[in-house]
């Protein structure tokens, strides 16, 4: 029994640690991002463009697993939403969507055999769709003003930059911290 507890405690430790890094980071990166952009006179088209609370999800997801990417997909954008008022409330129910399902969906194909950037394209694309299915039900939760298809699609027309930063990223920043962590609860394979 202490050996089991033993084995268990460090890695829920690790997972907490995973969650609460990867919220700290979701919420600075895009008020990085937001501050540069008010400087280029751009306001938030960096921060649309570059999809900054993608990341940290994605890789909750990928070494914490499904319920560690879940947690960061909905409290980052709530508690970033608290403090700072962003995302908009128009888009923070698509958001919310698109973040908990990018996350929950790194977590489930964490352990799959995949190389690492195909496990980020399968969450990405499941992301989007849950974030254009939402809004294609009209499912908004209560907001200003709900957003609509076209400008959720022009929005992702954009952030094509994003996605590719993703790809090229993630797997490089996973195998890192699978690298430098041990006993972290990685799940990542060792093919990029």
């Amino acid at each position: 029994m202490t050996a089991l507890v033993a084995e268990i405690v460090p890695k829920q430790r690790s997972r907490v640690s995973v969650i609460l890094v990867s919220v700290a980071v979701a919420i600075a990166l895009p008020q990085l991002m937001h501050w540069l952009g008010v400087i280029a006179g751009r306001e938030s088209l960096l921060a649309q463009v570059l999809l900054p609370m993608h990341i940290p999800v994605l890789v909750a997801g990928l070494l914490g697993g499904r319920l560690a990417g879940l947690a960061v997909g909905v409290a980052s954008p709530l508690i970033s939403f608290g403090i700072s008022g962003m995302p908009v409330p128009a888009v923070l129910p698509s958001v919310l969507v698109e973040l908990a399902v990018l996350g929950l969906t790194a977590g489930l194909v964490a352990s799959t055999p995949l190389p690492t950037i195909l496990k980020v394209l399968v969450a990405q694309v499941a992301g989007r769709v849950a974030r254009l299915g939402w809004i294609g039900l009209g499912l908004p939760l209560p907001a200003a003003r709900p957003q609509s298809l076209s400008m959720t699609w022009d929005a992702m027309r954009v952030s094509w930059p994003g996605i590719v930063l993703q790809l090229c990223l993630i797997p490089l920043l996973v195998r890192i911290v699978a690298r430098h962590t041990a006993g972290w609860p990685t799940r990542v394979s060792n093919r990029l």
